[in-house]
């Protein structure tokens, strides 16, 4: 069945006041639902002008290596769970011990097996693309200890804190009475940005193409503050991730019988900042009656929407 594409008035739930925003030809831009640029994550001052001010600035940690687990595989950072099983199939019998008995393709091997252990697993592969390397492989220990994954960044393990997932965009998606009593499906365009993976030593692969910096991002470095004396320091440094805007549709299917108010949820599709979990793109079933009027607690509004 194919969805009506939706030409509607969106309101933003939470927050201190609903905000409406009209979509007719350019989509949901989530960047302004959000209030800015991740929602005031990205750009904007920083404490202390560089945070100097009599302190000396130890080394810090060298730079994570950067590893594409997906050019081990000879595919595409889009591809499917079907796509990756394949890949690795066919590259594990090729370059399996028991048919290179000279050892000439274990280190080959290993590498294409790790690549396919990370991405085969959802919440791993989640971990890597928004954390790199090191936070899959730190995200292993977690599972190997009985933990989730995710216990790294959310807190469960002792980690870090919830800052470490973005914030959640909320949008009331209009619909009749007849969607929620027979189903439906409805589609919307959202304009996102996302990190451009594994592009900062490859600017003329073709998806690395349009990328540009990332907002700055927010660090914890330690400094020499007298002798004997070092402190950690919350500090806004710039990026050196690419980023780019993107255009995608998301189709909510509204199964029969949904009560309205009811939340179509589309995990990790929100706005995206380098070493972060993307916040979620959330659904919000609104009745509207039928002339098309959003009711909700700033009035009623107008909302127009055509089949196809």
């Amino acid at each position: 069945m194919s969805g009506p594409a939706l030409l509607l008035l969106l309101a933003l739930c939470g927050g201190a006041s609903a905000q409406f925003f009209q979509f007719q030809q350019g989509g949901i831009n989530l960047e302004d639902l959000m209030g800015g640029a991740f929602g005031g994550g990205g750009g904007g001052g920083h404490h202390g002008g560089g945070g100097r001010g009599g302190y000396e600035e130890l080394p810090q940690e060298e730079e994570e290596e950067e590893v594409d687990l997906y050019e081990r595989l000879g595919i595409q950072p889009e591809a499917t769970d079907r796509e990756i099983k394949s890949a690795y199939r066919k590259l594990s019998v090729q370059l399996h011990p028991d048919k290179n008995p000279d050892g000439s393709t274990l280190g080959r091997f290993r590498e294409v097996t790790e690549a396919y252990e990370i991405l085969a697993d959802k919440e791993r592969r989640v971990l890597y693309d928004f954390g790199g390397i090191g936070a899959a492989r730190k995200g292993a220990q977690e599972q190997e200890g009985g933990g989730s994954p995710f216990d790294m960044f959310f807190g469960g393990g002792g980690g870090r804190e919830q800052s470490n997932r973005g914030r959640n965009t909320e949008i009331d998606l209009p619909v009749t009475l007849e969607d929620l009593y027979m189903g439906n499906e409805k589609s919307a365009t959202i304009k996102r940005r996302i990190v451009c993976r594994n592009c900062k030593k490859k600017p003329n692969v073709p998806r690395c193409q349009g990328c540009g910096a990332c907002p700055k991002e927010k660090k914890m470095v330690h400094r020499r503050a007298g002798p004997g004396m070092i402190v950690q320091q919350e500090v806004m440094v710039e990026s050196k991730e690419k980023c780019k805007r993107e255009e995608k549709s998301l189709k909510a299917t509204i199964e029969k019988g949904m009560p309205d108010s009811e939340q179509i949820t589309f995990k990790y599709e929100s706005e995206q900042k380098p070493g972060q979990i993307p916040g979620d793109v959330v659904f919000k079933l609104k009745p509207v009656g039928r002339y098309g009027e959003i009711w909700g607690n700033m009035g009623r509004y107008r909302a127009t929407s055509s089949s196809s």
